[in-house]
This record gives C-alpha cells, sequence and structure tokens, in this order.
C-alpha cells in the first residue's frame, strides 16, 4: 500500500518485492523495518542469512558450515553458542523480527 499512488506509476521496487515469495516478503519487512529510510531488493538479499529461531541457532550452524567444528568432537565439550552470537558474531550480524514474530539474521551492510 505504501509503495502505491494513483497519479503515477508504482516504483520498481514493487514489481521486485511481488517477485519475492511469502517467506521473503516477510523479512523483507523486518530487513526495512531495521535499516529504516530506503533499501533494496538486492541489499536485502544480500544480507539475508534466513530465519533462525535465536542467534545462537545461527551461530552453530554457521560453525558447522565453515568447518569449524570438528566431526569427532568429544560430546563432553559443551560450546556456549549464546555466547559466540553475543561477542563475536553480532557485530557483523543482526536479528530482525518480522510481522508474525519470526526471528530472521542479515549480514550488516
Amino acid at each position: 500500500r505504501a509503495w502505491y499512488c494513483e497519479s503515477s506509476a508504482p516504483p520498481d521496487i514493487l514489481w521486485e518485492w511481488l517477485e519475492l515469495d511469502e517467506a521473503e516478503r516477510l523479512a523483507f519487512g523486518a530487513f526495512a523495518d531495521h535499516m529504516g529510510g530506503e533499501v533494496t531488493i538486492e541489499q536485502f538479499r544480500e544480507a539475508w542469512q534466513g530465519q533462525w529461531d535465536s542467534g545462537a541457532d545461527f551461530a552453530e550452524h554457521t560453525a558447522e558450515e565453515c568447518g569449524e567444528l570438528p566431526k569427532d568432537l568429544p560430546t563432553w565439550i559443551v560450546i556456549d553458542w549464546e555466547a559466540s552470537w553475543e561477542h563475536n558474531l553480532r557485530h557483523d550480524y543482526f536479528e530482525g523480527t518480522d510481522s508474525r514474530g519470526r526471528n530472521h539474521i542479515f549480514r550488516s551492510i
């Protein structure tokens, strides 16, 4: 609705936004709310890391994806993923909540 105006054609971003699926549209809203001002779909796509229950879950996933966790890590070793998020990753990423209360992680731009 914010992009509709009877006296002019809608901006190009509207057409790009319409191409997003529902989850992406919700995430884009969270991204735009956090960033303030005008953001582009391209900026959103570069920044969005997906929907996560918490920053700690994202930290664990990131470590696994980067191959930083040995496959034979003893079960008695406990990693504080919340601390990994709070003390390290949150400086390069941020969390945003969409209109349905779901948490999304974005790379800082």
